[in-house]
Order: C-alpha cells, then structure tokens, then sequence
C-alpha cells in the first residue's frame, strides 16, 4: 500500500508538472546554434567555400561540442520530467533510423547519429527507470541525485576518450583501452568503433550516456526539491488558516540556476519577451532538426543558380 501510494503521488506531481520556460530556451539557443553550425558545414565542407579556416580548427570543434553537450545534458534533464518516456525514446530512436537512412540514399555515411543515441538511451532507461523511482521516493532524490550528478558527471570526463581508444579527456590519456573491444559495428555501439568505422555524425553509449544521466539526476533533485517545497507551503498554509503561521507560497522554478544564468547571459527582456521565440524553438527541437538540413541545402542551391 505504501508504494502504491508514493507512486500515485508521483504520478499526479507529474501530471502537475508544467514545462520550464527556462528549460525551452536554453535547447532553443542549442537548436539554432545546431542550425547555424550545420548551416556552415554544409558552406565549408560541401560547396568548398573558402575563408573559414577558423571552422575546422579549435574555435569550430568548441563550438560543436558545447552544441553536443548542451542537447545531451538537456535531454537527461526532460526525460525525467517527461510522460509517455517509452513512446517519445521510439519517436526519436525512428526519427534517427530515418535521417541514417535518408543521408545513406545520398551517399552519406550516418550510423548511430545523436537522435539514434538519445532515442535508444531513453528506451533503455524507461526499463529500470519505474523502480529506480520507486526506490528513490523511499529513500529521497535529495541524497542521491547530487551523487548520481557528481558520478555520472565525474565518469562522462573520466569516459571522453573511449571512441579514441583510451580513458581520459580530450588531450588528457590516462589509460590505453585494449583493442579487442574495438571489434564490430555492435562494440561501435557501445562506444568501441574498430579501425574502418566511419560515421559522419557518432554518438555512442559510452561515454555519452553518463552526460544523459547528469541531466537526468539533477532533474530528479530538483523536482524532489520542488515537492518538499510545495509540501512545506500546504503545511503553512493551513497552518494559517488554523490562526498559526501564514501562508508560504511554494517556491517555482523560475528561481532555478538555469534560468538566472540566461538572465544574466541574456538580460531579463530577452528572456521574458524575445525568450518565448526561443522557447518555441526549444519545444518544436525535433521537427526542426528534421528539417533544417534540406532547407539549407535548397537555399544554398538556389543562391549558387542565382549567381551564375
């Protein structure tokens, strides 16, 4: 009875849950970034426009990744305040099976891209996910969820390097992997590509799952955080209205860490007014990327037809 009633409560506090304005903006800012980068891909490496050496060297590979990481972190944070996980991780592990096969028909080599990655993830999760939460709404989110944050952050760093070969970060090598993990397009999967492995677009398990489940365990925190909130704000109230204590309104998201660092990025007008531009970006992430590749193809066509 116990569980069946914390897993009731779960549910209503889930289908309560509004979306974080915060949360659409910052994936919003990541899309067009997405865009502009693979916007300039296409200029660089496929019309062979000149001028952009900057792209292929230290500035252009900083710009991806804090692209890459940003979708990836953001991810784990909305799995877990999402509903329908299963459904939404087979839209997605689709939606990827289609650009793969779709880039294949033009000659373009794809195998596990970043929507494969996030849509199999998010799959995988959903199996113990139910009782992982069950068991961390007996024992609080609030003790474990900034230990699973510092692990899986620690281990996503400690991980980097494991498509290359190696534990480490970046220039960092710490430990030679052995080679026979690197076998077949199965251990690329997992994040141990053999040596003929290519791949335009890769993100494995390894060591990018760990990044998934950082976003994921600190948005588990936080809404535990929310919950005793909101719980201690009805205690007050009706404390108040008792003739004891007045009432507390529970505290909002709004107050979040991500939100104040785009207010400060951003200044308050941007994100309270031109932000909803952004947010509806954010939330509309999958049919854009989707989309936006043959778009900027169609647009450089056009203006390369133009111009003779």
């Amino acid at each position: 009875m116990k569980e069946q009633r914390e897993m009731t409560e779960k549910t209503e506090t889930e289908e309560k849950q509004p979306r974080l304005m915060w949360l659409d903006v910052w994936r919003g800012i990541a899309v067009i970034n997405m865009c502009l980068y693979h916007g300039l891909w296409d200029l660089v490496y496929y019309f062979r426009l000149p001028g952009f050496d900057w792209y292929s060297a230290l500035p252009g590979y900083v710009w991806q990744q804090s692209i890459c990481w940003s979708f990836i972190f953001l991810s784990g944070y909305s799995y877990a305040l999402g509903k329908n996980k299963f459904r939404r991780g087979a839209t997605i592990l689709f939606a990827g099976a289609l650009v793969e096969a779709v880039a294949g028909a033009f000659g373009q080599e794809i195998h596990y891209g970043i929507l494969s990655f996030l849509g199999l993830w998010q799959l995988l999760l959903t199996l113990p996910e139910d009782q992982l939460s069950r068991e961390m709404r007996l024992h609080s989110w609030c003790r474990i969820g900034p230990i699973g944050f510092i692990l899986c952050l620690g281990l996503f760093f400690l991980c980097r390097n494991v498509n290359q070969g190696s534990l480490g970060f970046e220039s960092l090598k710490l430990v030679t992997l052995p080679g026979a993990l690197y076998r077949s397009r199965l251990t690329a999967c997992l994040g141990f590509p053999p040596a003929d492995f290519f791949s335009l677009d890769y993100f494995s398990l390894l060591p990018w799952g760990f990044l998934f489940l950082a976003g994921y365990f600190l948005s588990q925190y936080r809404a535990e955080q929310r919950r005793d909130a909101a719980d201690a704000a009805k205690s007050c109230t009706v404390r108040g209205m008792n003739g004891g204590f007045g009432g507390i309104a529970p505290a909002e998201e709004g107050g979040t860490l991500g939100e104040v660092l785009l207010q400060r990025l951003f200044g308050q007008s941007l994100f309270r007014r031109r932000g909803r531009l952004l947010a509806w970006v954010g939330r509309h992430a999958l049919p854009i990327y989707l989309l936006h590749q043959p778009l900027w193809m169609a647009i450089f066509e056009i203006a390369i037809r133009l111009r003779r």
